[in-house]
């Protein structure tokens, strides 16, 4: 007579976590009590809050719109959003915040650079090389490039930007220049969509199509000698055709 001998089957994952659900669910509560403690810990609250690298923003602008409470955990602070709200700031070209154990914060900011005046109509413009407008006058200590600019609709406030595409350009056209020993002081472009430009105590230069601008540029310099040796004034020197330059005299009184 045979016996049948009956396998013990093993218990299921499920049941084996039943076995212990008293273990898992003290486990949770204590990890969620040990994270609300954490999270609310004074020890952790900003103590310290620095500026680094602003200079014509000053740190309690800075402070006042980065907004860092002082009574909440930083490690838990919207630390992109707070960037983003300096990075609003005309002047702040970025900004990183840095926090360090326990408690303590450093805002990192980059100011933007002005590159030129931005001459619309009675309106002077403080831009950087990208057209942002960083301020609605160009009082400034450095000697910058005068870039003429079309008719604006209304006033620009600091923040606007302008055409960026142009000013580049225009930038562009101005490094070229200098690089032949041209000392632009106000640049702009004609109906035409051609590049003049005012030379720093010289005359107006007519360059036209700026593809060329190296080659035309490196005409103007000869003609002034000449004209200089000659005890002669120029107004207006037109090189748009390199082949055959004008030369407009100034007139005499």
């Amino acid at each position: 007579m045979s016996v049948r001998v009956r396998r013990r089957s093993k218990p299921s994952l499920l049941v084996r976590l039943r076995i212990f659900w008293v273990f898992i669910a003290v486990a949770l509560a204590a990890a969620a009590y040990a994270g609300y403690v954490l999270a609310t810990w004074p020890g952790f609250n900003a103590t310290s809050v620095v500026v680094d690298g602003n200079k014509h923003v000053s740190s309690d602008e800075i402070l006042a719109r980065a907004a860092i409470p002082r009574d909440r955990n930083i490690w838990l602070v919207d630390k992109r959003g707070a960037e983003r709200r300096v990075e609003a700031l005309p002047w702040i070209e970025s900004a990183r915040i840095h926090r360090s154990l326990p408690a303590a914060v450093t805002l990192v900011v980059a100011e933007r650079v002005p590159a030129a005046c931005a001459l619309a109509g009675s309106a002077r413009y403080l831009v950087d090389g990208e057209a942002h407008v960083l301020a609605t006058d160009c009082n400034w200590p450095a000697q910058l490039l005068d870039v003429r600019w079309p008719p604006l609709a209304q006033a620009q406030r600091p923040g606007a930007v302008l055409d960026a595409p142009r000013l580049e350009r225009l930038l562009r056209d101005d490094a070229v220049l200098r690089a032949q020993h041209l000392d632009p002081a106000t640049v702009g472009i004609d109906r035409f969509d051609g590049l003049e430009v005012t030379l720093r105590g010289g005359p107006l230069v007519r360059f036209g199509d700026d593809a060329d601008l190296s080659e035309k540029a490196k005409l103007v310099e000869p003609i002034l000698r000449t004209y200089a040796a000659e005890a002669k004034g120029v107004a207006v020197v037109d090189v748009r055709s390199p082949a055959a330059p004008v030369v407009e005299e100034r007139k005499r009184p």
